[in-house]
C-alpha cells in the first residue's frame, strides 16, 4: 500500500468543515475553493457528521433555550417518578422560562420597529409617485400606527 503523507491533512480537513459548518457553501464549492477531491470531502463530511453540525449551528439562541427548557422537564419528572423533589430543575426552568419570554419579547419589539420605520419612510415616498397616494392611504396608515402605539411599542428612533 502506497504511503500517503499527512502532514496538512488535519488542517485541510479543519478548513473545509469550518467552509462546510459555518460558511455555509456546498461540497463542490469546497472542492473549487480547496482543489480537494469530492469525494474525499464527502467522506469527512460523513465521518465528522458536519451536516449535522450545520443543523446545529443553524438553530437560534431562543431554539435551544426551548430545547434546554424541555430536556429539564424531562429530568424533573423523572426525579418526580422517583419520589424525589426536582427543586434545582424546577429553579433552572423558571430561569429559562424567563430568558425565553425575553427573547420572545425582543423578538416581537424589533419587528413592530421595523413596521413602524418603514411607515415613516412610506409616507413621503408616495407622494413623489402619485400626489393623491398620501391621502389615500392616510387614514390606513393612521389607524395601523394607531393599532401598535395602543399595543404599547415604542416608536422608532430617529
Amino acid at each position: 500500500m502506497a504511503y500517503r503523507p499527512t502532514n496538512g491533512k488535519a488542517e485541510a480537513q479543519k478548513a473545509a468543515r469550518k467552509l462546510y459548518v459555518e460558511d455555509g457553501l456546498s461540497l463542490k464549492e469546497i472542492s473549487q475553493q480547496t482543489g480537494k477531491d469530492l469525494r474525499t470531502l464527502r467522506s469527512w463530511c460523513n465521518l465528522g457528521d458536519w451536516e449535522g453540525l450545520r443543523e446545529k449551528g443553524a438553530k437560534t439562541e431562543l431554539d435551544r433555550l426551548k430545547e434546554l427548557r424541555s430536556s429539564m422537564l424531562d429530568r424533573a419528572e423523572a426525579q418526580i417518578k422517583e419520589d424525589k423533589l426536582p427543586h434545582i430543575e424546577i429553579g433552572l426552568m423558571y430561569k429559562l422560562d424567563r430568558m425565553i419570554v425575553q427573547r420572545e419579547q425582543k423578538k416581537q419589539g424589533l419587528s413592530e420597529r421595523v413596521a413602524l420605520t418603514a411607515l415613516r419612510q412610506f409616507g413621503p415616498r408616495m407622494s413623489h409617485f402619485d400626489g393623491e397616494l398620501p391621502d389615500t392611504y392616510r387614514e390606513i396608515l393612521l389607524q395601523f400606527g394607531k393599532s401598535i402605539a395602543e399595543q404599547g411599542f415604542p416608536p422608532p428612533s430617529k
